[in-house]
């Protein structure tokens, strides 16, 4: 029974996908950081943190992002450049 209990946790979690790594393509830095996500959708800041030792300019417009998806997708985090 545990072990079948296992199965379904794990299961779960994968289907949830807690956490992810993603790479995004910065599209603009200002006035509003946009970040294109492997050429599906765009995020903005909102949805957006990013750490406090990575600084992105405009000349950084184009260049690649290495993001962490959390919250089922709901936030994402830019660990940094790609």
């Amino acid at each position: 029974m545990i072990k079948q209990i296992q199965t379904i946790i794990h299961n779960y979690l994968e289907a949830k996908k807690l956490t992810d790594s993603v790479i995004g393509t910065i599209e603009e830095v200002s006035p509003k950081l946009k970040v294109n996500i492997d050429n599906k959708f765009v995020i903005d800041e909102d949805f957006i943190h990013v750490l406090s030792n990575l600084e992105l300019t405009n000349d950084d417009v184009g260049k690649r992002l290495l993001l962490l998806r959390v919250q089922d997708g709901q936030f994402f985090i830019v660990l940094d450049r790609y």
